[in-house]
């Protein structure tokens, strides 16, 4: 049976408030503070105690915030069930506030038999949330029907179950967690896989998702000496996305790979197991040039697509390889095979810079050294940095851009084969199969 890896240390716990309160796992005192048992957290020993300061009422802002975003009952849609969205809401809605108010009439009841309570165990904070339908219906929204499929016949609860049924494994999460980003705020998945070996650097923070100074480094309790300033414990990048993703949306699960793809796991990444699910796609961002061909190799035997975006000096460039319609679709941008494997290994054998940007050629196109990356690249002028310049708004334009293209693919539409946006002469390109 193999481990579960959405089981990370900083995952937030989500128990059900109504079940949570008849088993005592989780209690008001008078003064309003909440024991929660630590065998609710997997811990034997005494109860958490949780003051009033470090809680967090979300039921009432949420339903507030929907009775204004969602439409009228006349044009609202219609769900399964026979209500329309807006219907169905009103009736979560009025049987909410009998029960807020039953409960203020009660003096020994602090919150009533509803919604699910999500315990951040980093900080110690303690949210109460509406039920997973509510709280993920009101992520999305502002979206409205922005996505449809492309004939326009599919309901929006229909786009709604496609997009959040996809799952999606990222590799690397540096320029990944912009993708993240754009995927998330687009589909709001129910799973997905994160795959990084790396921790988190200051230098990364022009391009990462979620980062700041709480994630440089663990805290002092963490060193085997407190005193010792030589002493640095660093902060997982994909640890550090998915909790504070999940504290977005908490009913979301994320398998973690924190030991990065390599050849032995890049199967179950691709297939999952008996605990995580198969990819429908799998975005590539990783740093290892050998691992970035061998994940198009298997996901091309498994008929998986792979998505990558790059952020090229002011050029934002997403593609795709549509290896589930188009089982003979090559590993590179328009180069045979045995031509991009030969630069792999030359690139691999030399360690020469050429070399390095002949294999990029192969994967990328031939067109995307231009102006002062391409002077970066020839190390004309000042060199300030060893590492591949990166321009933190091109980035977040890159993990919009496949976040959306991800969302359109996923809906049956054609999003070609490479999009180019440059940002200097406010240009697009798209290459069509």
């Amino acid at each position: 049976m193999a481990f579960d890896r959405s089981l990370y240390p900083w995952r937030p716990l989500v128990l059900d408030a109504a079940t949570a309160h008849r088993s005592g796992e989780l209690c008001y005192e008078a003064d309003g503070t909440v024991r929660l048992r630590c065998t609710a957290l997997g811990e034997p020993g005494e109860s958490v105690r949780i003051t009033p300061d470090h809680q967090y009422p979300c039921v009432l802002p949420t339903f507030l915030a929907l009775d204004k975003a969602l439409s009228s009952t006349s044009n609202s849609p219609r769900l399964r069930s026979g209500k329309t969205l807006r219907e169905a809401f009103e009736l979560e809605y009025r049987g909410y506030l009998e029960l807020l108010a039953h409960t203020q009439a009660a003096a020994d009841i602090w919150e009533p038999d509803y919604g699910s309570y999500v315990y951040d165990r980093r900080t110690g904070d303690l949210y109460l949330t509406a039920p997973e339908y509510w709280h993920r219906l009101a992520l999305l929204t502002s979206n409205a029907k922005l996505l449809t499929d492309p004939p326009g016949k599919m309901t929006a609860e229909d786009i709604r179950e496609r997009l959040a049924d996809t799952v999606v494994g990222f590799v690397g999460a540096s320029l990944g967690s912009n993708v993240v980003e754009g995927v998330l705020r687009e589909m709001r998945p129910r799973a997905a896989k994160l795959a990084d070996p790396d921790y988190l650097e200051v230098t990364n923070l022009n391009r990462l998702q979620h980062g700041s100074l709480r994630y440089l480094s663990q805290p002092r309790s963490k060193r085997d000496d407190p005193r010792n300033g030589f002493e640095t414990r660093f902060v997982s990048k994909l640890e550090l996305l998915a909790y504070e993703n999940q504290l977005v949306d908490p009913f979301m699960q994320w398998f973690l790979y924190p030991e990065g793809i390599t050849v032995s796991n890049l199967d179950e990444f691709l297939l999952g197991n008996g605990v995580e699910p198969r990819l429908d796609y799998v975005v590539e961002e990783a740093d290892d040039v050998r691992i970035k061909i061998e994940i198009r190799k298997r996901a091309r035997l498994h008929g998986i697509p792979v998505l990558m975006a790059s952020d090229l000096g002011h050029r934002s460039q997403a593609q795709v390889q549509d290896y589930s319609r188009d089982p003979g679709a090559p590993l590179g941008f328009r180069v045979p095979d045995q031509e991009l494997l030969a630069l792999l290994e030359r690139c691999l054998s030399s360690g020469d810079r050429a070399d390095f940007f002949g294999l990029a050629r192969g994967l990328l196109g031939d067109d995307f050294a231009v102006d002062e990356y391409r002077d970066w690249m020839e190390q004309l002028g000042e060199q300030p940095t060893s590492s591949i310049p990166q321009s933190g708004a091109v980035a977040q334009l890159s993990g919009a851009l496949l976040g959306k293209l991800l969302a359109l693919h996923r809906l049956g539409h054609d999003v070609g084969e490479r999009v180019l946006i440059d940002t200097r002469r406010l240009l697009m390109l798209v290459d069509r199969s």
